[in-house]
């Protein structure tokens, strides 16, 4: 046998019963029509009072953080909404400036998460990312840099 011929064969198999999606689980059985149907997506957040969650990853961020927290205080949004910030083992006044704003922030309705480590060195954007995802409810996610304005009202979305 070839090795173009096992090639073939191998495509062949991953179209039917054995394709990825279905071994992954990502995929239902048939139908009816013959066609796969997607799974429910089941992350535990179906049910969640909260609507949005503002994901918020810091690292010495202190120079933007204010205005930063300023956009999300003035947003319109009339749903649930929480700001998850995770501080990334940042050296200035960026955990500081997060605790300033947090009554207000939650007097306009907005709860707010914060955690975060304080080792030597930050674990990385997306590590901050996914620990603010983890702590967070919301149904929804918005995600925003600390060095990031949000002019767009999330009520328009």
């Amino acid at each position: 046998m070839s090795k173009g011929s096992g090639l073939r064969e191998e495509q062949t198999s991953l179209r039917g019963e054995d394709a990825p999606a279905k071994r992954l689980g990502l995929v239902a059985a048939s139908g009816g029509a013959g066609e796969p149907q997607p799974l429910p997506v089941q992350h535990g957040r179906e049910h969640c009072s909260t609507e949005v969650s503002v994901i918020l990853p810091v690292h010495n961020a202190a120079s933007w953080l204010e205005e930063c927290l300023q956009s999300v205080f003035q947003q319109d949004f009339q749903g649930t909404m929480q700001l998850s910030v995770f501080n990334d083992a940042s050296k200035d006044e960026s955990l500081n400036i997060v605790e300033k704003w947090k009554p207000a922030l939650e007097d306009r309705g907005i709860h707010v998460i914060v955690s975060g480590h304080d080792s030597p060195q930050p674990k990385g954007v997306g590590y901050a990312k996914n620990q603010a995802v983890s702590q967070s409810s919301g149904k929804y996610f918005c995600f925003l840099d600390s060095v990031t304005v949000v002019y767009v009202k999330l009520s328009q979305w």
